[in-house]
């Protein structure tokens, strides 16, 4: 079998990935900017490799790499550091791929390319990246990356809409940090959101094992799990920690968005990239679903109730 090459791998997907590919016997070289964050990791089949990924790096022929790093959305990020770390250096990792000969570049994009929607969009929907920096640097990658399949990269793009599942610290998941977070305080405090699409880590996982095998190059598809509100989100994770429920105080969505605008502005942040374009986020739907298609590797995704319930039996 073919050695594996994970960028981005001391992240929260890049380990849940080390874990099933070592797992299944397989040789990986794991990528990443910090290669502290994986010293703990001992493995035969293993190796580590710090990098910059818009710099120079060496890809063995044959191999297949998932690319999963990325800059995710932060209220202190650029919008140029969006387009380095999800443009850019995807594309710099491509062409060295390509020249290597890699039997298939599987790379992690995100559905929230498709833009927001309370109807459920599958990837047959036209990416809308509606001015957001971050959406926008995504969208961006996809379309070079595709570009790069015309002239022969072995691609296939994954859209895994919002992740979460056990994490472990220094490769944190934000949805499940949440979960922890309303576990451990007396009250909590939210804005009034509606819908979003959870998926849970395994079934992104199982989609990167299937896009490996029977991927059709330059194919995307959208890896979706079940359409839920925050507030009935969070009752899941009370349910299966066996709690009642805490109070909830929830702050309309007009003071939420002017907080925000002030705090920018008090920190000195860009509108379009700070804390403005996370609580816009936070306000707009984001449902989708996914296209079944016809294989052994197919499973029904994993419903949210048992997702959560796997992951709060890992909370200590």
């Amino acid at each position: 079998m073919s050695t594996v090459v994970i960028t981005g791998a001391s992240g929260f997907l890049g380990r849940h990935l080390l874990d099933h590919y070592l797992g299944t016997g397989r040789d990986v070289v794991a990528l990443t900017r910090d290669r502290g964050r994986l010293d703990a990791l001992s493995h035969p089949r293993l190796e580590v490799r710090e990098v910059v990924y818009g710099g120079t790096l060496e890809i063995a022929p044959g191999s297949t790499v998932i690319y999963c790093a990325a800059m995710r959305n932060a209220p202190r990020a650029s919008a140029a550091f969006f387009a380095q770390a999800n443009t850019a250096e995807p594309e710099n990792v491509a062409r060295k791929a390509m020249r290597a000969g890699v039997k298939r570049f599987i790379h992690l994009g995100t559905a929230l390319v498709l833009g927001s929607s309370a109807v459920p969009l599958d990837e047959r929907a036209p990416m809308n990246a509606d001015g957001d920096p971050y959406v926008l640097s995504k969208c961006d990658g996809i379309l070079a990356l595709e570009r790069l399949a015309r002239e022969g990269l072995p691609l296939v793009t994954i859209l895994p809409s919002i992740i979460y599942g056990p994490d472990q610290p220094g490769a944190r998941s934000r949805v499940t940090s949440h979960m922890r977070r309303i576990l451990s305080t007396p009250l909590r405090v939210a804005v009034a959101a509606p819908p979003r699409n959870l998926v849970f880590v395994d079934d992104v996982v199982r989609a990167i094992v299937q896009a490996e095998e029977r991927g059709e190059t330059g194919s995307r598809s959208v890896v979706a799990g079940e359409d839920v509100t925050p507030e009935a989100f969070e009752l899941e994770v009370f349910a299966a920690a066996g709690r009642r429920p805490s109070p909830r105080i929830v702050i309309p969505s007009a003071l939420a968005t002017a907080s925000a605008r002030v705090l920018d502005a008090v920190l000195g942040y860009d509108v379009a990239c700070g804390w403005s374009a996370r609580v816009r986020t936070l306000l707009a739907p984001w449902c989708f679903r996914s296209v079944p298609t016809i294989s052994e590797l197919d499973q029904t995704p994993t419903a949210l109730a048992e997702g959560v319930r796997r992951t709060v039996a890992t909370f200590p």
